[in-house]
């Protein structure tokens, strides 16, 4: 039979006992503290303080909760599971690269290549004669489009549904220009 999981609450909402937290860890043995930080009424709070800073927003009162206790939890290895982000915790943008694209730059390079050799290859043959020695090459190239930010009403909510990712995919492009002698 598997361990069972001993759960603490520090925090239901925002103006919850600041000594919880560290007699849910000091009274314990616990394996995971959680808090809600973010009633409805808490929210409304960190809209009007949001409003007036703009760094503001959060449920700061977490962080005293935990100053005195998180080393203690890091050795007993007691997890932490909080919402107290509220109106701060935004993303405002995200951006996908590839670590290293040399492999795909390579054989977006060599597929570029094939396909210019080929088309000066037609265009000879369609002017009656063959393909020479390359005079020049030059290249350039792009990882794809650059995502755009999504306009939205300052404050306006937005659901994971809205949010357009596509998985999987990473664009890279490449731009061949060569110059063949014909003979």
């Amino acid at each position: 039979m598997a361990e069972p999981i001993r759960i603490a609450n520090c925090s239901g909402f925002l103006g919850d006992r600041h000594t919880a937290a560290r007699e849910m860890v000091e009274g314990g043995p616990i394996d995971v503290l959680t808090g809600d930080y973010l009633a409805e009424l808490t929210m409304a709070i960190l809209a009007r303080q949001r409003l007036k800073d703009p760094a503001a927003g959060y449920a700061r009162q977490f962080l005293d909760h935990i100053d005195g206790i998180l080393g203690k939890c890091l050795d007993d290895g007691i997890k932490i599971v909080v919402n107290a982000g509220g109106n701060a915790a935004r993303i405002n943008g995200v951006s996908y690269s590839i670590a290293d694209d040399s492999a795909l730059v390579s054989d977006a390079r060599a597929r570029a290549f094939t396909d210019a050799e080929n088309r000066a290859r037609q265009y000879a043959e369609l002017a009656g004669l063959s393909l020479g020695t390359v005079i020049s090459i030059s290249e350039a190239s792009g990882g794809g489009p650059t995502p755009r930010p999504i306009p939205m009403e300052r404050g306006a909510p937005m659901a994971a549904a809205d949010v357009p990712l596509s998985p999987g995919e990473q664009t890279v492009s490449f731009s061949v220009t060569a110059v063949w002698e014909l003979n």
